[in-house]
C-alpha cells in the first residue's frame, strides 16, 4: 500500500503536505514529529517580545486541525529512532511504519559556541515555538540579555528585545554584523542604528569564559571585556539534523545531500528544508522551502520536476533600519556601485565581468527592491 511518510513537523514538512494534497487528494500520508505538531509562522518568532505576544497567539493550527484539514495521520511527540531503507519502514516510538516513499524534514539545531564554563543547558535558543514557550517567562523577567551571534536572527532578535525594554549586548566573532550577507559599508550603518537604539555591539569578539553567579552570569570575552547578564541567548547559526540520515546510510555533508529533484542517494528517500544541502548550499529560508515542496510533491505523485532557484529577496526585519538584498551570486561581487543617502542606500554588486550579481537596499530605499530584482533577473536569468 502506498504511504508517504514524512519525518519532521516544521514549515517544510507542512508545505510538502499542502502541495501533496493539491496533487493527490487520496494518497496516504503519515507525518511523525518530535514536537506537538503546531503550525505557526517562524519568521514572527523574532518579534514576539516587542509585540508582547504569547505562544498561543502565534499558533495557526493544532496537529488535530491539520490532520483533519489535510487528511493526514499525524503522530506527535514521537522520535523516529530508525530508518530501514531495505525493507522501507521507520521505527517511531513503539510503532513500525512502512513507507512507499520517505521524506526527511528533520530541520536544524541551533549551534551554541563552546566556551569555558558556558553551560549549553542554561543557554537559551529560540528556533521554535516550543523553545519560545519554554523560555519566555525567563526572558520576560530578565533585564540584561546577551545575544551570541550577529547574523540575521541575532540582529533581529537583539533589536526586538531592546525595543521591549531589555538591556541587550550582541557578541559577534566576525569583524562586522551580517558578515555572510552584506559588505562592511552596509553593516556599519546597521551597527550605528542598533547603537542608537541602545544595543551594545561587540564585534571581533567571542565568549571565552562564563561564570554563573547568584545574580546572573559573568561573561569574559576574547577582547578582555566583562559582561554581567541575566540571560545568554545563542543565535550563532544552525546545524542541519543529519543523524537519522547517517544511520540510514544516506549521503551527508554539511546537510543531507539531495539533487535538484530532492532525492537522496537512497531509492524512495527524499529530504527537504533546513536539514538539506543542495548545490553545495544550506538554505534556511522560507522561499527555497516553498519551491522545494512544490518540486517534491510532483516527484512523489504525478511525475518529474526539478528545483530551479531564482533570485530571491532576503529581508532583515530591523524596523529602524530595514535591509533587503538579493542575488544568488551576491557573494561573488568584486565591486559595488553605491548611492548613499541620509535615509539609506542603494548598492549594486558586480562581478569581474562587470555583470550585476546582486543588490542591497536599506532604510527608505527598500521600495527599490522589486525594480532592481527585475534588473537582476534580466542580467542573469534564473
Amino acid at each position: 500500500m502506498e504511504n508517504i511518510v514524512i519525518v519532521g513537523g516544521g514549515f517544510s514538512a507542512l508545505q510538502t503536505i499542502k502541495m501533496l494534497r493539491k496533487a493527490d487528494q487520496n494518497i496516504a500520508i503519515t507525518m511523525v514529529t518530535a514536537d506537538a505538531g503546531i503550525e505557526y509562522s517562524k519568521p514572527n518568532l523574532s518579534h514576539v517580545f516587542s509585540q508582547a505576544q504569547t505562544p498561543q497567539q502565534l499558533a495557526v493550527n493544532t496537529a488535530q486541525q491539520l490532520a483533519e484539514q489535510y487528511n493526514v495521520v499525524i503522530k506527535t511527540n514521537v522520535w523516529v529512532s530508525e530508518v530501514n531503507t531495505e525493507q522501507q519502514f521507520v521505527v517511531a516510538g513503539d510503532d513500525v511504519i512502512p513507507y512507499s516513499k520517505l521524506v526527511l524534514a528533520t530541520g536544524a539545531t541551533p549551534f551554541i559556541p563552546p566556551a569555558e564554563g558556558l553551560n549549553p543547558e542554561a543557554t537559551i535558543t529560540l528556533n521554535s515555538l516550543e523553545e519560545f514557550e519554554k523560555h519566555k517567562a525567563q526572558i520576560d523577567v530578565a533585564k540584561r540579555i546577551t545575544v551570541i551571534g550577529g547574523g540575521l536572527i541575532g540582529v533581529e532578535l537583539a533589536l526586538d528585545l531592546q525595543t521591549s525594554g531589555k538591556d541587550v549586548t550582541i557578541i559577534e566573532p566576525a569583524s562586522y554584523l551580517l558578515n555572510s550577507l552584506v559588505p562592511p559599508f552596509v553593516s556599519l550603518e546597521l551597527e550605528r542604528e542598533l547603537t542608537k537604539a541602545g544595543v551594545t555591539v561587540e564585534t571581533d569578539s567571542a565568549i571565552c569564559r562564563a561564570t554563573y553567579l547568584n545574580d546572573g552570569v559573568r561573561l569574559q570575552t576574547t577582547s578582555s571585556r566583562l559582561i554581567k547578564t541575566d540571560v545568554v541567548i545563542a543565535a550563532a547559526g544552525l546545524k542541519p539534523n543529519t543523524a537519522l540520515a547517517k544511520q540510514a546510510g544516506i549521503d551527508v555533508s554539511r546537510g543531507i545531500l539531495v539533487d535538484e529533484t530532492m532525492r537522496t542517494n537512497i531509492k524512495n528517500v527524499y529530504a527537504i528544508g533546513d536539514c538539506i544541502e543542495i548545490q553545495g548550499r544550506v538554505m534556511a529560508y522560507l522561499q527555497p522551502a516553498i519551491l522545494s515542496a512544490n518540486v517534491l510533491a510532483k516527484q512523489l505523485t504525478t511525475g518529474e520536476a526539478k528545483l530551479s532557484l531564482p533570485h530571491m529577496i532576503t529581508k532583515v526585519k530591523t524596523p529602524s533600519y530595514p535591509i533587503q538584498l538579493a542575488g544568488r551570486d551576491i557573494h561573488t561581487a568584486q565591486s559595488w556601485e553605491t548611492r548613499f543617502e541620509p535615509n539609506g542606500l542603494i548598492a549594486k554588486g558586480f562581478n569581474e565581468e562587470n555583470r550585476l550579481v546582486g543588490f542591497i537596499v536599506t532604510g527608505e530605499h527598500t521600495k527599490a527592491a522589486f525594480p532592481l530584482l527585475k534588473e537582476l533577473q534580466t542580467s542573469s536569468p534564473a
